[in-house]
């Protein structure tokens, strides 16, 4: 756990490897490629183009699935709640198809996936390596120690100075979301793909509702981490209530 923490102190990134078994991992290849055909159906229908990502996908795969299950057991849970130091929730999950000779002006840049900067543990990036990241199918490139200065580099600082994010299928890769990174250009015949999800402070307004997945029979985490316990009142009636009624529970920052 110390060397984890050193680790995303210093360089603002750790790459577990062999996190996901075989079969978990093939079934959240299956799930993603249902979750990517149901969002670019929906993306043609209303005329905008993200060929590369399926977004929200618990939105498009949810109940007895394997999304339900990754989030329902979270992997290296123990890492992320030691770096987060207090209760968090799910921000975005999405799963990124990166094919041959692919570019996106958003993904191919240098970015960070937090707009504004602090300097403090507000949220941390996963991303679940569903293929083998190799150094010639698109791995995502990132600029070690670039979580610590609040100035983006220029696009060649970020490229002279970028490594990849190398692992096989089933490791996952823990990072600061002020950490630099860009997409990188697969050259192989074969997609890469993986699934991104950030988990981020309650206090902070998420991408998308997900407490509305909630139900009764979930567990008390799967509703925390959804933000079922921080969510805001509607009406008068909502917001006066006891404590153990009240829609942002106590706890949360």
């Amino acid at each position: 756990m110390k060397e984890f923490d050193q680790r995303l102190t210093n360089d603002g990134l750790a790459i577990f490897p062999a996190v996901i078994g075989r079969e978990q991992l093939e079934q959240l290849r299956l799930d993603a490629d249902i979750a990517y055909r149901k969002c670019r159906k929906i993306q043609e229908m209303n005329g905008v183009d993200f060929p590369r990502v399926a977004h929200h996908i618990i939105k498009s795969v949810w109940r007895d699935s394997s999304f339900y299950d990754l989030l329902d057991n979270l992997p290296l849970k123990e890492y992320i709640d030691d770096y987060m130091g207090g209760p968090y929730i799910l921000n975005t999950i999405s799963a990124i198809f990166n094919y041959q000779n692919a570019a996106s002006e958003l993904e191919n840049r240098p970015h960070r996936d937090m707009r504004s900067y602090f300097p403090v543990r507000l949220s941390i990036n996963v991303i679940i390596f569903l293929d083998d990241f190799t150094e010639s199918n698109g791995s995502t490139l990132f600029l070690k120690g670039s979580h610590l200065k609040q100035d983006m580099p220029s696009d060649d600082e970020f490229f002279e100075g970028a490594e990849k994010m190398l692992g096989e299928a089933g490791s996952i890769a823990l990072f600061n979301s002020d950490l630099v990174h860009s997409g990188g250009m697969n050259v192989t015949e074969s997609t890469r793909r993986c699934i991104v999800y950030t988990l981020h402070r309650p206090f902070i307004k998420t991408q998308f509702d997900y407490s509305t997945l909630v139900e009764a029979s979930d567990s008390d985490w799967l509703k925390q981490l959804l933000g079922y316990h921080s969510r805001t009142a509607k009406t008068l009636e909502e917001w006066y209530q006891p404590p153990e009624h009240r829609m942002y529970k106590a706890g949360q920052g």
